[in-house]
């Protein structure tokens, strides 16, 4: 992720430092909590809102999903990875996993930050709607 910041940081535009709160960010980040965001951010449902801003909707992933992203059963570690980034506002994860099932299940979207992080950390300098090829279309 570092590599593709810094690669979709170099533009003619002097003084821009936009990326700069995306490296801010990503230094506070995780091996684990990195693999989260790109998974997420691969995996929701997006959509573009009829300004250009990109919206993503929630998905569920498992306890055993987690498990496989992360390489790791271990609940415990698995919940402190997601609270973390759910207090920095990266996910939004409602209430956690939902615990009233047979399976462990944690509800995740990647805030529009997020996507944005996610974009530039691959080494692209234009917006998440053009990386993902989103077009507006209007719901009834």
């Amino acid at each position: 992720m570092w590599a593709g910041l810094l690669a979709s940081s170099c533009n003619e535009k002097e003084g821009d430092d936009s990326n700069l709160l995306f490296t801010n960010t990503l230094k506070l980040l995780t091996t684990n909590q990195v693999k989260i965001i790109n998974y997420i951010c691969i995996n929701c449902e997006k959509k573009i809102d009829k300004h250009g801003l990109i919206l993503a909707e929630d998905m569920q992933l498992t306890h055993d999903e987690l498990s496989e992203i992360l390489n790791t059963k271990e609940i415990v570690q698995i919940d402190i990875e997601l609270d973390y980034l759910r207090s920095l506002e990266i996910i939004s994860n409602g209430n956690g996993f939902d615990f009233g099932g047979q399976n462990l299940v944690a509800n995740l979207s990647p805030s529009t930050f997020t996507i944005n992080l996610f974009v530039k950390s691959q080494g692209f300098k234009g917006t998440p709607r053009e990386y993902f090829k989103l077009e507006y279309s209007e719901t009834k």
